[in-house]
């Protein structure tokens, strides 16, 4: 049996009913994804391109680069150091000096073009790849082989055209090479009167690529014309979480990163919020004055730069607190605080930062999180868990903020069964006994320590679904949620209508 409880947590005389059977709420919804703009040596530009580890990075979009001139990767490896985790990297060039490809020309035996051969995407990767033309394995046929650090291709019995007399098992070159071709690593364009020719055989190396890595903020930040959508824009429709622009402390870079969070949230993305920071050296005491541009839970600030060790480089760098908080926060169940959680990966703040008590008190003012410091706990780590909201009601904490869009985007999830389904007194408790699957767990585990709510409530009868409601074909479930260390309820109102589920929420007292 199964007790009705109403939002004054008062049961209700004669409502009960038994438990009926549904569908189970899923366990876990997406809240650690990141979405990642910033410059790399190698990859496809402006697509959002999922990478699960820093081997996975490095072989997709390449290495830090010697200059450290190179944003993505620097972040990216701040991130995995925390544990691996699912990143959208979107790749952007300068739109002044471009990323441009690496290429090789192929000649005949007589020195005429036979093709011209374009690395896969633009960057200096390009330029450490090698084709290497030899005789193929049937008569009147070549072999290309291709060869970029461990990885390689060989493609035999290639032919740019069939000849009179057709060589069978040939492979057309544009098959291979073309723009939908096979090859991983390059593509090829051909003089606009073909050279069936074989090009002469010998090891040729590509050049001429570039990273168009001195992006600008307006880089980052991207654009959405005529329907191309670059920088930020670009991952408008990833499932990401938390979105941060690599290495960036601009302002103009900041309130783009707020304003991305806010408006895919409000039209009905996954949940989004921003990781910020401010430039390297700027003095704690300023930042107050910095943060009173920002009054929104969708932002979560962090600050003091990180001293690390670089092992291409061979020599200890100044790198952004970005991916080290943003990689914490992934790796955290949402009911935690990132606040005396350890990061890992860094030497301590930048040394040229003299940060002592005072200076965390003041950060924690300011409402800015401080990285890479000693914590209560022992190791370097995190000190606060502040959002950016300075509104009285919002939460001003990120657990607050992450856990209400984990439970919205947990019942959202499993409104959708009952979308346009007639209303009913057993769909209300159907609807009722989903929402329960979904908040019971989160209150009573199997484990004590994996408790991520104090209590809840849920009313879905005929008490908060009058007449002029259920009429427009609109069910209303109601529920109250207490998270752990909190007075208050967070009250909850999802409606489940024609074709949509729609949650909202407020503080409750």
């Amino acid at each position: 049996m199964q007790f009705v409880n109403n939002l004054n947590n008062l049961t209700v005389d004669d409502q009960y009913f038994m438990e009926v059977p549904v569908q189970q709420g899923p366990s876990n919804v997406p809240t650690g994804n990141i979405g990642l703009v910033g410059t790399f040596s190698r990859g496809p530009l402006n697509t959002p391109t999922l990478v699960t580890s820093y081997p996975d990075l490095v072989k997709k979009f390449g290495e830090v680069d010697q200059n450290f001139s190179l944003t993505g990767p620097i972040t990216a490896r701040g991130i995995f150091k925390q544990g691996n985790t699912n990143v959208y990297v979107v790749r952007i060039s300068s739109s002044t000096n471009p990323a441009t490809y690496a290429k090789v020309y192929l000649y005949d035996s007589n020195n005429n073009l036979v093709m011209i051969l374009q690395a896969a995407t633009p960057g200096s990767w390009g330029d450490a790849l090698t084709a290497t033309v030899s005789n193929g394995t049937k008569p009147g046929t070549f072999k290309i082989s291709l060869q970029y650090g461990s990885e390689s291709e060989t493609w035999d019995n290639l032919v740019i055209a069939q000849p009179a007399t057709p060589i069978a098992g040939a492979v057309l070159v544009s098959t291979i090479f073309g723009p939908n071709g096979q090859s991983q690593l390059a593509t090829a364009t051909f003089p606009s009167t073909p050279n069936i020719n074989a090009p002469a055989n010998g090891t040729y190396a590509f050049t001429g690529g570039t990273d168009g890595a001195d992006a600008s903020p307006a880089d980052y930040i991207g654009s959405n014309m005529n329907g191309v959508k670059t920088g930020l824009y670009a991952l408008d429709n990833a499932p990401v979480n938390l979105v941060l622009c690599a290495e960036q402390s601009d302002p103009s870079v900041n309130q783009a990163l707020a304003q991305n969070a806010q408006s895919i949230t409000q039209n009905g993305g996954l949940p989004r919020d921003a990781v910020i920071t401010f430039p390297k050296g700027t003095p704690v005491a300023n930042l107050a004055s910095l943060m009173s541009q920002f009054d929104t839970d969708r932002v979560f600030p962090c600050y003091l730069w990180q001293q690390i060790y670089d092992p291409v480089t061979n020599s200890n760098q100044v790198v952004s607190p970005l991916g080290f908080f943003a990689g914490l926060l992934a790796q955290l169940s949402p009911h935690l605080s990132p606040g005396n959680k350890p990061i890992f990966g860094t030497l301590g703040v930048d040394p040229n930062m003299n940060i002592g008590p005072s200076d965390l008190a003041t950060m924690a003012q300011a409402r800015v999180n401080a990285v890479g410091v000693p914590t209560p706990a022992g190791p370097l780590g995190v000190r606060g868990g502040f959002t950016a909201s300075q509104t009285a009601g919002d939460p001003q904490q990120i657990y607050v903020r992450r856990m209400k869009d984990y439970i919205d985007q947990l019942v959202y999830t499993i409104g959708g069964q009952f979308v346009d389904q007639p209303i009913t007194p057993d769909l209300m408790r159907q609807v009722y006994q989903s929402v329960d699957n979904i908040l019971y767990p989160m209150k009573n585990p199997a484990s004590p320590s994996d408790q991520m709510i104090a209590d809840y409530k849920i009313t879905c009868d005929n008490t908060n679904n009058p007449p002029s409601s259920t009429g427009q074909n609109r069910l209303i479930c109601d529920y109250a949620v207490k998270l752990l260390n909190m007075n208050r309820f967070m009250i909850f109102r999802t409606q489940i209508g024609a074709g949509v589920v729609i949650t909202s929420t407020h503080q409750g007292q």
